[in-house]
């Protein structure tokens, strides 16, 4: 029953449970709502709208363009022209997030802006703009209004309305802002002619890129599609990288070539003479209010761009401070011998040096085995506690590979053994090593190889009795038993 009412679980006390009331009647709200957008918008292309709504299953467990198609076939009235496919889709889509709305781990928690509950709001959010695209009705300002009596047991986060302004609106997508995402992020990274972003795709038509020193500007259009719901459209675009964090982007429907023609033709003017106000000018007279920024890039696209602007300036940094140890580390190694305490500043120029030597050479391709033993027994002498939550990822990373490449090549007990050593000699760092692939590997293994190594050992051959020896060691480090 598309009516049927929630009913919330959880705990804690009763203001802990004060916001769940109010954002179940503010759901409840807009569930209803969205039926009357969903009755009165399906009726006249679906046969039977909530049928085709419990049957959208079936697409939404294989989204290929046959079954697609196939479901079309069966729940509507007519053949549909493109634009009511979409529409089709993006009801049952808003149908969707509307049940998502209600899931349950949203509701357990004693806190509205933890990540479960704002992960509903999300579903909600989505399926307001869906509704808007499909009826021009526009629910959120009233959805955000019955949030905010929703409070948070944070001051500063207030109430719902706030928590779905500050993390929900900004996390919705269209096809303008994956062009925006496509066309910033091209800034950095070149991309094939037709690519992959999530579940859409972007496929290049035109592309130009213009650079001077550290300033990029690229000029194109490209045919963005959704892969949920077969919208479409060709976007025109611009995009600027005018140094540090500065990124600039316009998004627009393409119409006329002409247009296209001049718009590319005026910025790539403005920006050959670094004119940075025309620029700027141009930028809003050809795309109105349809501005981005790095902050419509998607989060870890934002992660890997401030990655890239922040590279130089941290080696920069880094190559200062392996200049200040050198300096001084005579004087520091005698403090260290004599029990005095050093200086804070001198710790922190040896942490940052040994953190990013550990973490190169984990990334080494060539790894030596000796020079990152050293590593570590440096570290240890000098009472420096490593970055762990960097180092562990990596030499997760790196043992989950080596354990991948040694399933491939079981029989090869160097590779075993280099296994077995790196994480024994990691095992003073106390890294938080997150290593279930290899554990699932090695299991694998155990009741595979693992028989067959001791029917050779017991037949005397000798590789097969080194094999099981650094395999029972492997087991010790893993976690894992053999039975």
């Amino acid at each position: 029953d598309p009516k049927t009412k929630l009913i919330a679980a959880g705990g804690g006390n009763e203001w802990n449970q004060a916001w769940r009331g109010p954002l179940r009647g503010a759901m409840d709200w807009l569930r209803d709502s969205l039926i009357e957008v969903f009755e009165d918008q399906a009726t006249d292309l679906l046969r039977d709208p909530w049928k085709a709504r419990d049957a959208y299953i079936q697409v939404i467990l294989n989204r290929h363009d046959e079954s697609v198609s196939n479901f079309l076939k069966t729940h509507t009235r007519k053949e549909l022209s493109p634009i009511e496919k979409v529409k089709v889709l993006k009801l049952l889509e808003m149908q969707r997030h509307a049940m998502l709305m209600f899931t349950s781990c949203g509701w357990f928690f004693d806190e509205i802006s933890g990540i479960e509950t704002v992960q509903i709001m999300e579903y909600a959010g989505r399926s307001i703009q869906l509704a808007r695209e499909v009826s021009g009705i526009d629910l959120e300002p009233a959805y955000i209004e019955l949030l905010k009596r929703a409070p948070s047991n944070i001051p500063e986060m207030k109430n719902g309305g706030k928590i779905y302004e500050q993390y929900v609106r900004s996390a919705i997508l269209d096809l303008p802002r994956v062009a925006a995402h496509y066309a910033i992020s091209s800034l950095f990274e070149e991309y094939p002619k037709k690519t992959r972003l999530y579940s859409y795709s972007a496929e290049s038509i035109s592309y130009d890129r213009v650079e001077a020193g550290k300033q990029k500007m690229v000029t194109g259009k490209a045919r963005v599609r959704s892969f949920v719901t077969c919208e479409e459209e060709v976007l025109s675009f611009v995009a600027l990288h005018l140094g540090g964090h500065n990124l600039f982007g316009g998004i627009r429907r393409f119409e006329k070539e002409e247009e296209f023609i001049r718009m590319r033709q005026e910025m790539e003017e403005t920006f050959n003479r670094n004119d940075l106000s025309a620029i700027m000018h141009n930028l809003d007279h050809h795309f109105n209010d349809h501005n981005y920024s790095l902050w419509h890039l998607f989060k870890d696209e934002q992660r890997k761009i401030f990655n890239q602007i922040l590279g130089q300036t941290l080696r920069d940094i880094e190559s200062s401070f392996r200049q200040i140890n050198q300096n001084h580390y005579p004087v520091m190694k005698v403090m260290k011998d004599m029990g005095i305490p050093r200086p804070k500043v001198f710790t922190s120029t040896f942490q940052v040096m040994f953190d990013a030597d550990l973490k190169r050479e984990l990334e080494n391709e060539r790894l030596d085995m000796e020079v990152l033993r050293v590593l570590v027994k440096r570290m240890q002498e000098w009472q420096l506690t490593p970055d762990r939550t960097t180092l562990s990822f990596v030499a997760s990373n790196r043992i989950n590979w080596m354990m991948k490449k040694f399933f491939s090549n079981h029989e090869d007990p160097f590779l075993l053994k280099k296994i077995t050593g790196l994480i024994q000699i990691l095992d003073p760092l106390q890294l938080q090593l997150n290593l279930w692939e290899a554990q699932n590997l090695y299991f694998n293994l155990s009741q595979q190889v693992y028989r067959d190594m001791k029917v050779r050992e017991e037949q005397g051959d000798q590789k097969a009795e080194g094999w099981l020896e650094w395999f029972s060691r492997l087991s010790e480090y893993l976690k894992v038993r053999i039975k």
